[in-house]
């Protein structure tokens, strides 16, 4: 696995299936994934890059809003590539965040904001960008 090639399509299932590892206890609800994603988990299982399959029936915990009846598990170079993009992604959020805070808060909640970056206790764009390293 590459990170440089995947497409948007793979990104998306990758990172994916590593918020389904990390907060669902490697569980996820296939009804979230279409027949492509299907195809590419199915390819990555082969390249020994995940794994992925159906959990026993008896093992299933259904509710009301989720049926979790798979399970995945990213092997290390997966779950590398998988930190690198959340890192990408979290660094493509910045540059709004910092400027709607300021701009789209008034009164109280603006000297708030003007307070925390003052004592240091809210990062400014650069000091986020310096924290998640450079690209």
């Amino acid at each position: 696995m590459n990170k440089d090639t995947l497409t948007k399509e793979e990104k998306s299932l990758l990172l994916f299936f590593e918020t389904r590892m990390v907060d669902n206890f490697c569980k996820l609800d296939t009804r979230h994934m279409n027949v492509d994603d299907h195809k590419i988990a199915d390819r990555w299982v082969r390249e020994g890059e995940i794994a992925f399959g159906r959990i026993p029936y008896t093992e299933i915990v259904q509710t009301s809003s989720s049926k979790c009846t798979h399970f995945v598990i990213l092997f290390p170079e997966a779950l590398n590539i998988a930190e690198e993009l959340r890192k990408e992604r979290a660094l493509r959020q910045i540059p709004g965040i910092t400027t709607t805070l300021a701009h789209n808060t008034t009164g109280k909640y603006e000297s708030l904001f003007q307070t925390l970056v003052e004592k240091g206790m809210l990062p400014t764009e650069q000091e986020c960008i310096n924290l998640l390293g450079s690209h």
